[in-house]
């Protein structure tokens, strides 16, 4: 029946929130570690926020989430370093030269995340705008306009991969390609190999930051 059903309904939202949204948070340090972790939390998040009864009924729940592995990661700025090796670059888990982990890849994941979330359906943006950003002083200012908030993350991320692109020796254009070089002093510590990786780093996630504020405007 209908009845039994909606308390089937109800009850996978309690068991989710009781145990599936404690232990993503539980895992938090394991994501930061392990690009292959966060990935999994990412797509556990998608799978809730693409479902909208879900979307309805977790509020609160979707909105410490994405504050929480989402808007946190994309405001670190680019984890690109350009005394990075190529094995650092590429690795899983590449390591800073404090040893401490560049979360490159798990911005990457973000970044791609996004361009689905808003461009498999162009209601989402909206659902986003009216659960968060409208509703006054219904909600904690913590999880207040997100909407608004990851629209500038994204802005200011690309921005910064700009800046990165430019001291790294190359200018490049809106859409990745490359403009004329630019002289660049070698710093002590640095390599033109290294540079060479960091622009590249910077001029990928740049170019996903695009990707997904175009998928928002759309």
């Amino acid at each position: 029946t209908n009845y039994d059903e909606m308390e089937s309904v109800a009850t996978m939202i309690y068991v989710v929130r009781r145990l599936v949204i404690p232990t993503l948070l539980s895992n938090t340090s394991a994501a930061i570690e392990d690009c292959r972790v966060y990935r999994r939390v990412l797509r556990v998040i998608s799978q809730l926020w693409c479902n909208p009864y879900y979307r309805c009924q977790m509020k609160i729940d979707l909105a410490v989430l994405i504050e929480h592995f989402i808007l946190k990661v994309l405001c670190l700025g680019p984890q690109v370093n350009p005394t990075k090796h190529q094995s650092e670059i590429e690795s899983d888990t590449p390591k800073s030269p404090e040893g401490m982990p560049s979360l490159f890849h798990q911005q990457l994941d973000v970044l791609e995340e996004m361009k689905i979330w808003f461009s498999s359906n162009p209601n989402e943006a909206l659902d986003l705008y009216i659960n968060y950003d409208n509703q006054g002083d219904m909600l904690p200012t913590r999880f207040s306009k997100l909407m608004n908030k990851i629209c500038e993350a994204l802005s200011t991320l690309a921005e910064q991969c700009g800046a990165i692109i430019s001291e790294n020796g190359r200018f490049a254009s809106i859409n990745g390609g490359n403009g004329s070089p630019r002289r660049h002093v070698v710093l002590p510590g640095e390599s033109e190999m290294s540079k060479a990786h960091a622009r590249e780093a910077a001029q990928l996630m740049r170019e996903k930051a695009f990707h997904s504020i175009t998928a928002i405007v759309k």
